[in-house]
């Protein structure tokens, strides 16, 4: 997903930056309770819906800070590609884009003949018909078919 990035930094961006700060909040509230690992402290006296509300908050913003992870790798790991290729990145896509659609279409038409179960059936000159195996159809192709009067 190409806008996958936009959707991280400028739509879930603002909203876990509130997750956090309400997270905080809660730590600061509860600082004095214990270590800071002790995670039951932050759901002692809470309703039901206030400590479901915090444990999802936690994970949603646990979640976007592994994908923010991901994209800062993506982004380090990026640099040397684009010092790899020394050049516009649109232009390789393109030229790889080209080369598959030659390269594809051959390579399935050696497929099918290579795999092809039935054998072809081709007149010979004298009025018969006679078996030809897929592997010899490109020779076949070359060779003018001869002409048999039936």
């Amino acid at each position: 997903m190409p806008s996958g990035w936009k959707r991280l930094l400028l739509a879930d961006g603002p909203r876990q930056t509130i997750n956090a700060l309400t997270l905080y909040s809660i730590y600061l509230a509860k600082k004095d309770d214990g270590q800071w690992y002790d995670v039951p402290k932050y759901f002692r006296g809470n309703s039901l819906s206030t400590s479901a509300l915090t444990a999802t908050t936690f994970f949603t913003f646990v979640i976007f800070v592994g994908s923010a992870l991901l994209l800062i790798i993506a982004g380090i790991f990026y640099i040397p590609l684009l010092c790899y290729i020394q050049g516009n990145l649109k232009v390789r896509n393109r030229q790889c884009d080209w080369q598959v659609k030659i390269v594809k279409p051959t390579m399935m038409c050696r497929n099918m003949s290579a795999t092809k179960s039935t054998s072809v059936l081709r007149r010979s000159s004298r009025g018969g018909t006679k078996s030809v195996l897929p592997r010899q159809l490109h020779s076949l192709r070359k060779k003018p078919w001869a002409t048999s009067h039936i």
